[in-house]
């Protein structure tokens, strides 16, 4: 019975676009778009300074606020049909070392502000 079911034909593989063949292009791309998200953390912590006392804290606030820049990113190289593998670890290694990089800079900054100065009190 299996013998009379006509032959399903193979589906053709897609080639994957791997970093040895990516345009100047797409190399172009990544580099917007790991900018982009370089300078959202930045600008985004720089706020956050204000308002937050731990530096942890103010980066983790810029990531979220900045991963829609990653999740677009993530779009275009999967529509560019980059190899799933490099896709996923340019963006892990694009996220980890701008939030590793911001923390330095967030901490140091921090350090560096003068102390808030107590509220005087009024002879008794």
């Amino acid at each position: 019975m299996a013998d009379d079911l006509p032959e399903i034909p193979a589906l053709p593989q897609a080639e994957y676009l791997s970093p040895d063949k990516m345009t100047r292009e797409d190399h172009n791309l990544l580099a917007e778009y790991t900018d982009h998200y370089n300078g959202c953390l930045q600008d985004t912590s720089i706020e956050q300074m204000n308002t937050q006392s731990d530096p942890r804290h103010v980066v983790d606030f810029a990531m979220k606020h900045c991963a829609t820049i990653l999740e677009e990113l993530d779009q275009k190289m999967i529509e560019k049909n980059f190899e799933p593998n490099f896709r996923q670890g340019y963006i892990r290694r694009t996220s980890n070392q701008a939030a590793n990089g911001m923390l330095r800079l967030v901490m140091i900054s921090m350090a560096n502000r003068p102390a808030p100065v107590a509220a005087e009190t009024a002879p008794e």
